[in-house]
């Protein structure tokens, strides 16, 4: 953070707030702002300085755009010089499936919290947010839905009291989101204990970090150690409340950004899920991941991977993500056909739209190879029950939102048109195969391949859209938020229309889903500027 800024900047900006992230993006691709990190959430002094200097770079930026980024930059809570600062956020959610009334989704929350500073180096954020809610998946557009509480949720009734995961009836639930943010080497250096959502890639969803994974209590860190160049570290724990002792993990991941060129990206990474153990070669933020499991023993699930980017200012941007868990050296021929090739990619252009306000075109592949995310799990000498080493936290993937043996054409367009005001609409194309027949590829991130049945050839070659029961899915939405003027309150509102064949991977059974969401939000501080 620049010298004097007070220590609160360096805590995380909301990863779940998209204007702010998705216009300092455009501002990047027209050439407003140099080539930003893909880590996120960035500190929330970074943001207010990418901010202005996106404003002292006019000529990039149209004159409508310049004053819609002010009155942004003008939004922003102020940065805080007091020792400590409260605050308080209410949030009212409500989705319904208008086709089947009985899919009801609403989420309550008060969330409080203390930010402040020991020191001019280190920062806090301590918070807890309460929960009230009715969960229903069903009332989101498939493979879309997130937990937002921790845990469990607790209702009683008629004297007893009942632990759950809230889906179709009331229950009260929590969350903690804390963070110890610590700069050194004038924020060349950031290292923080930390538990939030983190976005580790280029495109609308990330294959090794991505934003839709649940919150990870992690030690992390970021290095700038030249000009171009920046390294990024995570060691953090994973768990399921619903099947505790056998997720007892851990997650390592770390990844090294190079921008050689304004124009060009290069960024490769490396991961390793693991049981929860004191392990040396993957807690070193600096040593191979992959090395460290050949001195120690095959009992981990190490993944790798990278992505590169071209831009052409103000134009467009060309990304390729690459996502490998296990691959075997095989003819071209065979790559996408030996069922123990377990990879993912995903390749993108973005667009920023001239004649429109800070708008951006985005049109993207994805594409989820069978088994991927998957593994078997594992006999730890330690440890009196196998554990569950795959891709996964609290029962959600860490990667990309779709289950292995999947595909997405996603097809998104953003503009800021109005002050306050972001407007969206997508459509998707998703396809999802599974079955449980022997002839049929599997497509459940809980269902691995088992190397002794690999051995013995009961795995059959994979066939994309013919090996299984594939779901065919087209999702349309459309989005709208606004925040109010002079006063901290935010509404959204969104409507998406799905068709989906063999919905559920069941032969002939089609669904069409209605979504309507409507939502609230109101935030106050309390404490001296």
């Amino acid at each position: 953070m620049p010298p004097g800024a007070p220590a609160q900047e360096q805590l995380a900006a909301d990863l779940s707030d998209p204007l702010l992230y998705t216009l300092l993006e455009i501002c990047s691709l027209k050439g407003a702002l140099p080539p930003l990190s893909v880590v996120k959430p960035y500190r929330a002094g970074e943001v207010r300085r990418l901010l202005q200097a996106a404003l002292d770079n006019p000529g990039r930026l149209s004159p409508r755009e310049l004053s819609l980024l002010r009155q942004l930059r003008d939004r922003l809570p102020p940065a805080s010089a007091s020792l400590a600062r409260a605050q308080v956020e209410m949030e009212s959610a409500f989705r319904a499936n208008l086709s089947a009334p009985g899919a009801l989704h609403w989420v309550n929350q008060v969330r409080g919290s203390l930010r402040g500073s020991l020191g001019g180096a280190l920062a806090y954020d301590l918070n807890l947010g309460l929960f009230f809610d009715t969960v229903d998946p069903e009332a989101f557009v498939p493979y879309a839905f997130s937990k937002e509480w921790d845990g469990f949720h607790v209702w009683a009734e008629d004297g007893e009291v009942d632990y759950s995961d809230g889906i179709s009836s009331p229950g009260f639930s929590f969350s903690s989101l804390p963070a110890l943010s610590l700069d050194l080497w004038d924020s060349r250096i950031n290292l923080h204990l930390s538990r939030y959502r983190r976005q580790w890639g280029l495109g609308e969803g990330s294959l090794s970090l991505s934003g839709t994974a649940r919150p990870i209590i992690a030690f992390a860190g970021s290095v700038e150690p030249a000009p171009r160049w920046r390294f990024h570290f995570l060691d953090g724990t994973l768990g399921d409340w619903s099947d505790s002792q056998h997720e007892q993990k851990m997650l390592s991941i770390h990844r090294l950004e190079w921008f050689p060129r304004d124009w060009l990206y290069l960024s490769p990474w490396e991961s390793v899920v693991y049981a929860k153990r004191l392990e040396l070669s993957y807690l070193n933020p600096i040593g191979s991941y992959y090395v460290g499991q050949q001195i120690n023993g095959d009992l981990d699930n190490v993944a790798f991977g990278g992505e590169a980017a071209v831009t052409i200012r103000p134009y467009f941007r060309l990304y390729f993500s690459l996502f490998v868990d296990e691959i075997v050296l095989v003819p071209l021929s065979r790559l996408f056909t030996r069922p123990e090739n377990q990879f993912a990619w995903q390749a993108g252009l973005k667009i920023p739209i001239p004649w429109l306000p800070f708008a951006l075109l985005t049109l993207q592949y994805t594409k989820i190879e069978p088994y991927c995310y998957t593994h078997y799990e594992q006999t730890v000498p330690m440890y009196t029950q196998p554990v569950n080493i795959n891709y996964a936290h609290d029962g959600e993937n860490m990667g990309y939102h779709l289950p292995p043996n999947s595909d997405e054409l996603l097809l998104r367009l953003f503009t800021h048109p109005a002050d306050g005001l972001e407007l969206t609409a997508q459509y998707q194309l998703i396809r999802h195969g599974d079955g449980d027949h022997p002839a049929q590829i599997e497509g459940d991130i809980d269902s691995p391949i088992y190397p002794a049945d690999l051995q013995a050839g009961l795995y059959r070659e994979k066939d994309f859209l013919h090996d299984g029961i594939y779901e065919w899915i087209h999702a349309l939405t459309v989005g709208a938020g606004y925040r109010f003027k002079g006063a901290p309150l935010k509404a959204w509102a969104k409507y998406s229309f799905v068709h989906a064949a063999n919905y559920d991977n069941s032969p002939g059974k089609t669904v069409i889903k209605n979504l309507v969401g409507l939502g609230l939000s109101w935030s106050s501080s309390v404490g001296r500027p």
